[in-house]
């Protein structure tokens, strides 16, 4: 991606690139989202 605090979120039907502003703000995100995907009822 080559951007720095940038990841990527890949699902089956589509590829989230986010970028975040600073290092610890892309923490966040990695960390909330990971405890999203495992706590989702299904």
């Amino acid at each position: 991606m080559g951007k720095p605090n940038c990841f990527r979120l890949v699902l089956p039907y589509r590829a989230f690139y986010m970028i975040a502003t600073t290092e610890a703000e892309a923490e966040d995100w990695v960390t909330f989202l990971r405890w999203r995907l495992e706590n989702n009822p299904r």
